[in-house]
């Protein structure tokens, strides 16, 4: 993740994302509403499959874990307003807490 642009005041965030195809991002909400457009690949979610092409905003609020489509790596742009809030890992059963527009490495 390479993050283009970030207000500590607000939370806003910029970033470019790669996920390896295959692989997922980690679980989380969002603060404020996200724009999404995504440049390569794929990936799905609870509320279904995006692909390359795709604009689409995730409402404030919502809350996903995105995998990437098998075959491609996806790569995406996204602008967090507010930032992101990360949730529990179901997989090792801790809880990661994160602050308005914490970044990190997926």
């Amino acid at each position: 993740m390479n993050v283009l642009r970030r207000d500590e005041q607000t939370g806003d965030a910029s970033v470019l994302i790669r996920m390896q195809a295959a692989h997922g991002y980690p679980a989380h909400r969002h603060v404020g509403i996200e724009e999404v457009f995504i440049i390569q690949g794929g990936y799905r979610d609870s509320s279904g499959e995006r692909r390359a092409g795709e604009y689409f905003i995730n409402d404030a609020g919502s809350a996903h874990h995105p995998v990437a489509l098998a075959g491609e790596d996806c790569i995406m742009i996204a602008f967090a307003h507010g930032g992101i809030e990360l949730l529990t890992d179901a997989r090792r059963g801790d809880t990661v807490t994160g602050r308005k527009g914490e970044t990190f490495v997926a």
